[in-house]
């Protein structure tokens, strides 16, 4: 009898062990939520760079450039002058309010320029020589940013001195040819070649005593020649 009741006892204790849950080992303890585990890859985004502003160019003349791809606008939003790429604007830029482009933006002579939408004339008084050009916004200039107006050019913008108007924005195309005799030499500055008038049809220009800028026919258009004198 006392056998069976030991043995009775025993097996409760065998049972009541089976039942009792077991204590998770520390390698199989779940990380905290929200806390990494150790090697994880998780890293802070990238804050965007900043396009640096372009500074101001008293001479007016356009960022450098080789080809139109290398020119864009100074915002994506607000769109007011053609920059290089440097200076240019982003293509993810999240707007407010927004406008379009107030003309082209291009390369022209290697330089960023804007060819305006509208007219860019400068009402007042100017002398030949007075006017000058902000090739990055397109603007005529009096008195300032001459340099981008004084160099002599086949295309591209220019701002003219008109004795009523004052100094008008002109973009010059190029003139067909097939001969030199088709083409001569502007007056306006900057020069630039122009169809050659009738009442010079037969006159031969004179390098040095008629300029040191000569007129050229070349490549189906019309250009212009330096000499020295």
């Amino acid at each position: 009898m006392l056998r069976a009741v030991q043995w009775g006892l025993s097996l409760s204790v065998l049972l009541m062990g089976a039942c009792t849950p077991s204590t998770p080992s520390p390698a199989s303890t779940p990380s905290a939520a929200g806390t990494p585990s150790p090697g994880s890859s998780d890293r802070p985004e990238l804050e965007p760079v900043a396009t640096p502003p372009r500074p101001e160019n008293p001479d007016g003349l356009g960022d450098a450039c080789a080809g139109d791809t290398d020119c864009g606008w100074d915002d994506g939003c607000m769109p007011e002058k053609c920059v290089g790429a440097k200076y240019k604007a982003g293509d993810d830029v999240l707007c407010t309010e927004s406008a379009p482009p107030p003309g082209e933006c291009l390369c022209m002579n290697n330089r960023c320029a804007m060819r305006p939408s509208g007219p860019g004339t400068v009402a007042g008084k100017c002398l030949v020589k007075e006017c000058g050009l902000d090739e990055a916004s397109g603007e005529c200039r009096v008195g300032t940013a001459l340099k981008a107006n004084r160099f002599s050019r086949d295309v591209g913008p220019m701002c003219r001195c008109d004795a009523e108007a004052g100094c008008v924005f002109e973009w010059l195309e190029p003139v067909a040819c097939e001969d030199v005799s088709e083409c001569w030499v502007s007056q306006d500055v900057p020069r630039h070649p122009i169809a050659r008038p009738k009442k010079l049809k037969k006159k031969k220009f004179r390098p040095c005593k008629d300029g040191v800028l000569a007129p050229a026919c070349q490549e189906g258009a019309c250009t212009l020649r330096t000499y020295r004198c």
